[in-house]
This record gives C-alpha cells, structure tokens and sequence, in this order.
C-alpha cells in the first residue's frame, strides 16, 4: 500500500538532480559513443550449448563501461557485424523474462540447479539445455565479475569521496551477483539493467514486486534512503532509453534494413531496439499480489514519479486497478498522464483477471499477471504469447454490401452479420506452434522450463487472436444505427455509393458522419455497448474454437 500522498511537485524534475544531468547526457547521444560492433566467430554447432557459447562469446567482447555519474554498471552489449557467424538463438520480445526467478536464484542459483540436473539427466536433448544453461549463465557471472573489478579500479582512482564511495558499493553489488542471489535493492537493479542488456527488448514486467523486498531490506537495516531508492530507479529508466535507434540512424534506414526488424520473433542477436523504436519494455505496477491484497507499495509510486519527472519514451508505464486500489495510486498515474506522455496504459484486474480464469489461469497467477508492449495480458515469467492480428474493417465493408442487397430492415440484423463474419475469420488452429525461446539464457529463467530442461516447458502457452481497428468499427455501426435506423436519414444506397467514391460529391455526408454520429471512447454508453458485445461474442468464439494442446485447457486468448 502506498505509504504517502505524493505532492504533484514530485513529478518536477530538479536540475540540479543526477537524473537531470543523466537525462541530458542521453539527449546528447553520449551512450552512442560506446556502440560497438565487431566481426564475430560463432561455434558452429546448431543446439542450443552452440547458442550457448556464442552468447558467451557476445559477452566476452563487450568491453566493461561505467557512465560519468551512472550508478549502474553496463551499457550495451556488443553487436554482431556483418559477417559474423554468431547465433544466440530466438526469443519474443512480446514476453518477459524471468526476472523473480533470476532475482530469487541468482545466476549461480540457476546454474547449480543446472548441474544438478545435469548429473542425473542422460536424454540428449535434455542435456543440450542443461549444458546451454550453465555456459550461459557462468557467462553472466563473468560479465558481472569484469564490471564489479572495473568498478572497482574506477574508485581506486578516483579522488572525489563521494563518487569514489557509490563505485566501491557498485562493485560490491556486481560482485554480488557472482556469487548468489542479489540481498541489496541496488544489486537487484543492476541484475535486472544486466539481464535487458543481454536481451535488448521486451517487457519488464512487475518491476515494484519482483525488488520490494530488496527495497524494505535495505530501508528498515539503514542501507537506503527513499531518495536512494529514487534516484537509482531514476537512473535506470534514464538507461532503458539508451537501445533506441538515433536520429541520425532513423533519418537513413532503408526499407530493407527495416523489415528484418519488424518479424513477429526477434532475434537474440539484434540487442538493439526494432527501428520503429517500440521496444516493448513495460513496467507493470500496482494491481494485485497472488494472495488478492493490495499490491501497489512506495516502489509503484517511485517509477510513476521517475516516469513524470523524465518524460522519455522508455520505459513504457502500467498502472492496475481493482476494488482495493488506493485513490492516491490513481491520483498520482492521472496526474502523469496530464503532463502529456501518454503514460501510464490503466489496467482492469476486474477484466483482466477473470479472463485469465477463463483459460484456465489459476486464480494465484492470473493475480499476477503483467503485460507486453503490444498491451496483451501475459504471465510474468510464467508464460509465452503467440498471436495473429486480423484487419476488421474489410469484415464491415462486406456487411454493409449485404445489408444493402438484403436490405436489412434491423441493426439487429446488422450486428449479427457482423460478427458471424468476424466469427468465420477466427482460424481453427494455433498457426505456428509452440513460441520460439531457443535463447538459452532467457529459456532457463522461465517458470518449469529448468525443472523440464526444454524450451518447451514454460509454463502456460497462450495464443491469440487480435482483431484490429474495432474502434472504428464500432464508429461505423454507431453511424448506421443512427443514419439508417434511428434518424432515417440516409438509405442503403446512398451510404454504398458513398463509400464506392470515397465520399468525392458526398461531402455534406461524410461531415455528418464525422461529426454527428457519436464515437468510441468519448463515455458514450450506445456506441460503447456496440464495441462490448462484439468483444464479448469475439472472446465467446474464440474460446469455442480453440481445440489443440496448446495452454491451459488448449484455449486461446
């Protein structure tokens, strides 16, 4: 539960604050200086131990790197060149990691339990991801070992105290990490700044659970203040912006350069974000912990104030409500959105749970869930998301061309041509299969997937289904139940030739339509209804349809 009122100078950005002078290190391009990309030689070998040594390969050529100021140590890792033969295997950015099981075992955690396995594992396959999982996870422990030495030389020499001290307790965090699980707030930011690194997109996830207890650790043993706390979650955001594509590199990308990073799956070897600059990176905050109490706590109130005071693109913030949600939590995520950065995205855990539920989701981790870029409901960790999108208005042109045939004398006759043809669009199968997470790191932190030592094993896969532009299907039908049916204003013929001359000598009709009919979204109860019963019909289908093996109950989402 939120401990205080934040005061709406909160979300002020001081100038004189480190999180000022990071920020403008940024907008300067500083982070670009450390770009690096270089000729690689990869193993050879297409399993998953290949994939394995070629991520350890990445890591090995990425020189160690601490910002002027940063608390946090890393920048990116290095880049593949052209010609390069490296292969770290695929992941989608559209799922997270997992980060409480990285943060709860640590690195040597996860590869201890590798090897224990391993002694005990004589399947082939099995083996290829238990032999993957520990090259891949002793390679963070070195990467974390460089950075906590170099650290460490760094407050060596430097002379003034204070940065000198934040350097030595850097290096004592990187060390940390080389040797267990992270028992400080700072460690576990920078294990969750190192893990982005080795991946370069997708959502973070519940960002105040995951390192709440971390914070209260080190707050109640007098390790961190909540201006500590602040500006190092300040300092992070600052460097989850440092994947986006510059200016320069936007102004001279070509088509072909951008298609190969528009694919529904990522490729491991691309750490840096897709040229369209949406990285996916989400942090979900409040909502509800498993047990059904109040999740949101002074972490979520920090990364709403660090969002509001730095107004940057990354990373993207979520807010979820229910019935217990404290009114500050809502006061302060609305008083970020008036600043105008279309931050944070609101969340229904009175929707989105039960929706869970309906898969099959136990209740326990449908109250966990969090979100990908794309706003589709995930598990934290927990599970993969496959899903196909689908344009609709075609769908509504062709029910206006039968409607004018048939003469439809009804909306309700409207409504149901609709969303039989939006039912009859919906495909039979979960085309693809299972998602891709031949990236062996990302594959081990996965729920169940170490314990099945397989890619295959994560917990709960989910397919969907996404129906594109139902707002301005639900405007269409709004314009019609109210043209055609309630003002007889406008007949069938009229609306057809309309439309088949793009409203060129229909002027006078399209302004009415434009500005007369009511529109989705605008607190309309007619036209919103619209949109929830063909969501609602939409969501019922789909479930019906679904038939395969694929996620709890083989439903689709």
């Amino acid at each position: 539960m939120l401990m205080h009122r934040p005061a709406y100078k909160d979300l002020d950005l001081d100038p004189a604050s480190r999180a000022y002078a990071l920020r403008d290190m940024f907008w300067r391009g500083e982070q670009n200086s450390y770009r690096l990309a270089k000729v690689l030689v990869g193993s050879g070998e297409p399993t998953l131990v290949g994939k394995a040594k070629d991520f350890a390969t990445v890591l090995a050529a990425t020189p160690v790197a601490i910002q002027p100021l940063d608390r946090l140590a890393g920048i990116t890792i290095v880049e593949p060149a052209p010609g390069s033969t490296i292969d770290l295997g695929n992941y989608d950015g559209h799922y997270t990691p997992g980060h409480a099981n990285i943060i709860r075992l640590g690195y040597t955690g996860i590869r201890d339990r590798a090897k224990e396995k391993l002694a005990a594992e004589t399947d082939p396959a099995k083996r290829d991801f238990l032999e993957a999982t520990i090259i891949s996870y002793e390679a963070a422990i070195r990467f974390a070992a460089r950075h906590a030495r170099y650290a460490h030389e760094m407050a060596d020499q430097t002379k003034d105290p204070t940065r000198a001290a934040e350097l030595w307790q850097l290096a004592e965090a990187c060390q940390e990490l080389t040797e267990g699980p992270p028992t400080s707030f700072l460690a576990g930011l920078q294990m969750l700044w190192f893990t982005f690194m080795f991946g370069g997109r997708g959502s973070i996830g519940r960002f105040d659970q995951w390192l709440y207890p971390l914070y209260r650790h080190d707050l109640e043993s007098g390790a961190l203040t909540p201006l500590d706390a602040q500006e190092l979650i300040e300092n992070y955001f600052v460097k989850l912006n440092y994947f986006a594509a510059s200016d320069d590199l936007m102004q001279n990308i070509t088509r072909e350069q951008i298609a190969p990073v528009l694919d529904d799956v990522h490729d491991a070897e691309r750490p840096y974000v897709a040229i369209h600059n949406d990285s996916l990176r989400n942090i979900v905050l409040g909502g509800q912990t498993p047990a059904g109490d109040d999740a949101s706590n002074e972490l979520s109130e920090m990364c709403l104030i660090a969002g509001g005071r730095l107004m940057l693109p990354e990373p993207k913030l979520n807010v979820r409500f229910f019935d217990g949600s404290p009114p500050e939590l809502l006061e302060l995520s609305c008083r970020l959105t008036c600043k105008g950065l279309s931050n944070p995205a609101y969340f229904n855990d009175n929707v989105a749970i039960p929706g869970l539920l309906q898969l099959g989701i136990p209740l326990e981790d449908a109250r966990d869930y969090c979100n990908d870029g794309c706003s589709e409901i995930i598990l934290g960790g927990k599970s993969t998301i496959r899903f196909k999108n689908f344009d609709t208005l075609p769908l509504l042109n062709e029910t206006v061309q039968q409607a004018a045939q048939s003469g439809y004398s009804s909306f309700e006759e409207v409504m149901a041509d609709f969303e039989a043809r939006l039912a009859a669009f919906i495909p039979d199968d979960k085309d693809g299969g299972k998602a891709d997470v031949s990236f062996p790191y990302f594959a081990a932190s996965l729920d169940d997937c170490l314990e099945a030592a397989s890619i295959d094993g994560v917990r709960y896969s989910i397919w969907g289904s996404i129906p594109s532009q139902m707002g301005n299907v639900a405007d269409g039908l709004a314009a019609i139940k109210k043209f055609i049916f309630a003002d007889q204003s406008m007949s069938w013929p009229e609306l057809i030739q309309a439309l088949g001359s793009n409203f060129e000598g229909y002027e006078p009709l399209r302004q009415r339509i434009l500005n007369r009919a009511p529109k989705y979204g605008n607190d309309n109860d007619e036209v919103d209804a619209i949109l929830k019963e063909i969501a609602e019909n939409f969501c019922d289908t789909l479930h019906e349809k679904a038939h395969n093996e694929l996620g709890p109950g083989g439903k689709m989402a």
